[in-house]
């Protein structure tokens, strides 16, 4: 496989996280989208789903597989795309324990071909969008990925004015909030929003409380983080000269 383009270790780290929690999220509708009983070759283990490089690789064989029997929809494609998104993580942290790929293709070519389908399959769902802005900077299409993060936005806005309560949308709105217009105050309210009205203990909750709880700490960090006086600085380096 040839060598593929890195956009650097922060960002990697976030957008992973994004993914893992979107798809701990979206996991929750699976039973009742399908009705197949769940995600194809999801195992559980007291009660968590596996991640293991194994159980991703097998897992996105399996989504495959169900794919060419059944015919491909948007929910079956997220997940596909997800999971091929965190096979490339590992792959690029040149985890020995991921296979190489027979087609020598990229995971996260297959990835952004997933989510541009899941996409046309399903142009309203704000879900697509958050998602393939998430793999285009990963893949370092920094113009793409801005374009469906302000198709996100457009849609987002019209979705909660239409629905103020619903706050998976909201959920998604504050992670666009936070990565794309690098408004940390703004998503941190809208996760404060979340809080407020869903049920304790829903993953949904829990997870608005973990990224509520990271962006004030971000926050504060930037407060107690000095800022540099340059003109002190200077005056400094022309006493030690004159000395």
């Amino acid at each position: 496989m040839g060598e593929k383009k890195r956009t650097g270790k922060k960002p990697w780290v976030g957008i992973v996280a994004l993914v893992l929690a979107l798809a701990m999220i979206v996991s929750l509708f699976f039973t009742g989208l399908m009705g197949l009983g769940g995600i194809p070759g999801a195992d559980e283990q007291n009660g968590e789903q596996i991640t293991t490089v194994d159980e991703l690789y097998r897992e996105a064989e399996n989504l495959e597989n169900h794919i060419e029997e059944y015919g491909p929809n948007p929910t079956i494609l997220r997940r596909l795309a997800s999971v091929y998104f965190e096979l490339d993580f590992y792959a690029a942290m040149e985890d020995p324990d991921v296979p190489e790929d027979e087609e020598e293709e990229d995971y996260m070519q297959k990835a952004g071909r997933a989510a541009e389908e899941a996409l046309e399959m399903d142009p309203d769902n704000p879900e697509n969008y958050v998602l393939i802005y998430e793999i285009y900077r990963g893949m370092g299409k920094e113009d793409q990925a801005a374009e469906k993060a302000e198709e996100a936005e457009e849609l987002l806005r019209e979705l909660l004015e239409e629905d103020p309560a619903d706050n998976l949308n909201r959920f998604y709105y504050s992670i666009i909030l936070e990565l794309h217009r690098e408004d940390i105050e703004a998503a941190k309210e809208q996760m404060e929003k979340i809080l407020e009205t869903e049920p304790e203990g829903t993953p949904l909750y829990e997870e608005a409380a973990h990224r509520q709880q990271q962006l004030r700490s971000h926050l504060e960090q930037d407060v107690d983080e000095p800022e540099l006086d340059l003109d002190e600085g200077l005056d400094q380096d022309i006493e030690m000269e004159m000395e």
